[in-house]
């Protein structure tokens, strides 16, 4: 193998002039290899500024691009380049990954033409790009949404005790050994019962609500007795709870708060169609589904513990956006 060196070009502003300094490649915690300056030194003067060097690739320069930011993601939309070419690609940037990252996106669709002087705001998990003049100076006044690309999702969900949280690990790992169900691992779930689940919220709202309920709410008791499954959603399989009156009034106490704060409750949260369950596999192909279940009838149920936090959670990927302990409130009076 012949090894050479190459010159490699590099974007952003040009770091001065310096020797003795420090380089050093980040580990492995963030998602990709960057290279860390610090110090250094130049014609008498001694640095202390530190400079990353990344492999990522940032956006094309442009202008009259649009802009927005949608939960901690900011996007990118279009605009022309320095030859006034139009363009009509779409990039984010995820303000709370690991290590700040450009991502380009593809989406499905008509796209907005590559216009200027346009609205652009998000609403929920979408953005909305209302109004623009196009290069023939031609005004519009087109209304489109881009939805879908902006994947997340929020749930509140209850977390387990230990001992409870370790029953349905085990049933995750026994589903993951044997490649019949591995997902709720890769996306670094936890063991939890879903409460509420929504593409459209105010993060802030939600948070205040669930502080409110959450710190008055001593921890619940749960019992799951059954197994259940879900074949059209997925192939989902699920620990079902058995009815408890203490779970179904939180589970109201809850939505009518959210009501209360203008969040709107999908049918399948309301207290007539609520199934309270426990996730243990998802996408099961079919031709493994009489396997999993049998695997799972070796939990001994039913399997019972208490809720112990309340927390509101992005989904994908998984990410604890909040976390309360149940009974804060009684604790701190104790």
């Amino acid at each position: 193998m012949v090894r050479r060196w190459e010159k490699v070009n590099v974007d952003g502003g040009p770091m001065p002039l310096r020797h003795n300094h420090s380089c050093n490649i980040l580990d492995d915690t963030v998602t990709r290899d960057d290279l860390c300056i610090f110090g250094g030194v130049c014609d008498g003067k001694t640095y202390n500024d530190l400079h990353f060097l990344g492999t990522c690739v940032a956006p094309p320069p442009r202008e009259c691009h649009s802009v927005v930011f949608v939960g901690r993601k900011l996007y990118v939309f279009g605009g022309f380049d320095k030859d006034n070419k139009e363009l009509d690609d779409l990039y984010v940037l995820d303000a709370d990954a690991s290590s700040l990252e450009w991502n380009q996106l593809s989406a499905t669709g008509t796209p907005p033409s590559t216009l200027h002087t346009r609205a652009c705001k998000a609403w929920g998990n979408n953005i909305i790009v209302v109004g623009d003049v196009d290069t023939s100076n031609m005004s519009h006044s087109d209304v489109r949404m881009l939805g879908g690309t902006m994947s997340q999702s929020y749930a509140v969900e209850l977390y387990f005790d230990p001992a409870l949280e370790n029953q349905v690990l085990k049933a995750w790992n026994v589903l993951a050994r044997r490649q019949i169900s591995t997902q709720l691992i890769e996306i670094e779930s936890r063991p939890h019962l879903t409460l509420f689940w929504s593409d459209f919220v105010d993060v802030a709202k939600l948070e205040n609500v669930l502080r409110l309920i959450g710190s008055k709410q001593e921890p619940l008791p749960l019992s799951f007795s059954s197994i259940g499954s879900l074949p059209n959603d997925n192939n989902v399989l699920f620990l079902g709870h058995t009815p408890s009156v203490s779970l179904l009034q939180f589970q109201s106490q809850l939505c009518d708060a959210m009501r209360k704060e203008g969040v709107e409750i999908g049918e399948e949260y309301r207290l007539d169609k609520w199934i309270p369950h426990c996730l243990v596999a998802q996408e099961v192909p079919k031709a493994r589904m009489a396997e999993a279940f049998t695997l799972l009838r070796d939990l001994k149920l039913p399997v019972s513990g208490y809720a112990m936090e309340i927390s509101l959670v992005e989904y994908q990927p998984v990410r604890e956006l909040f976390s309360l302990t149940l009974g804060t409130h009684y604790l701190s009076e104790a």
